[in-house]
């Protein structure tokens, strides 16, 4: 099977993606938002599927695929993992610690979201600036406030350094089925001194979300090429969704996936 890192960042990934989808589908039903109406179904969903997991003798890729990790943490794979975890610290400090403040951040998203938690739909949204732009971080600030039960503009932006936290997990689980767990572990600290990729997760930008989804859409094709198994490629195929309703970029970036998509079926005579 999968390490639990992968499972877990994909998890993440797409339980916002699917709670995102059912938030509009809610307005488009014209159902009032409430917490109960939002969580209930997918809760009910995600139980039911757990339980069909748990009594399907089946894998999703065969143990024996997987290459050998050496288990024993030598001193590159700790100073790596000492920084990327320095990196991590940072990142939630500074982002619990700022309010919402930049301006895309505040026109695109975050008063969309503020209107919504106050009035329970989208009946609004034609009146905002750009009403047509992607809803995926405007609902899920709404939907953090939400389980809040208040408007706090500093606890709000805790989605951003945990989909950062879930981003490591898939790089870092994609990463140990191909390599050993020290380059896996430098990679990843490579991945965090990148100043721009360390910044946007700690501000309220669709550009963080885009390059989640658009990334793991490609990790996944890369990981279906390997496994041939069909489950993968719908999986990557709901994640390059997601990426088009985050920023209106993504639906170019679907399109790459595409052509990906489409260059490795004819390099694969198999498939």
């Amino acid at each position: 099977t999968f390490s639990k890192t992968l499972v877990l960042g994909l998890s993440f990934g797409l339980g916002t993606g699917l709670l995102s989808q059912w938030m509009l589908l809610l307005s488009t039903l014209g159902i009032p938002y409430s917490y109960g109406a939002i969580a209930l179904p997918p809760l009910l969903v995600a139980g039911i599927g757990l339980g069909s997991l748990l009594f399907r003798k089946n894998k999703l890729a065969p143990s024996g695929d997987h290459p050998k990790l050496n288990s024993k943490f030598d001193l590159w794979t700790l100073l790596s993992i000492v920084y990327v975890l320095y990196f991590t610290f940072a990142i939630f400090w500074l982002s619990l610690h700022w309010p919402i403040y930049l301006w895309d951040s505040i026109n695109l998203h975050a008063y969309k979201a503020k209107v919504f938690f106050y009035s329970n739909s989208l009946k609004c949204l034609p009146g905002f600036p750009y009403p047509g732009y992607p809803l995926h971080v405007s609902f899920q600030l709404f939907w953090t406030a939400l389980n809040l039960g208040a408007w706090d503009e500093q606890i709000l932006k805790i989605f951003f350094p945990v989909s950062y936290a879930m981003f490591m997990c898939v790089n870092f689980g994609f990463l140990i089925l191909f390599v050993k767990k020290r380059w896996a572990a430098i990679a990843l600290a490579l991945l965090v001194s990148s100043s721009m990729f360390t910044l946007h997760a700690t501000i309220a930008y669709s550009d963080f979300m885009l390059m989640f989804y658009s990334s793991t859409t490609i990790i996944l094709l890369l990981i279906w090429q390997k496994y041939k198994d069909d489950r993968i490629l719908i999986l990557a195929s709901l994640f390059a969704g997601f990426a088009s309703f985050t920023k209106l970029e993504g639906i170019g970036l679907t399109a790459v996936c595409g052509c990906i998509i489409a260059y490795v079926l004819f390099l694969d005579k198999d498939l």
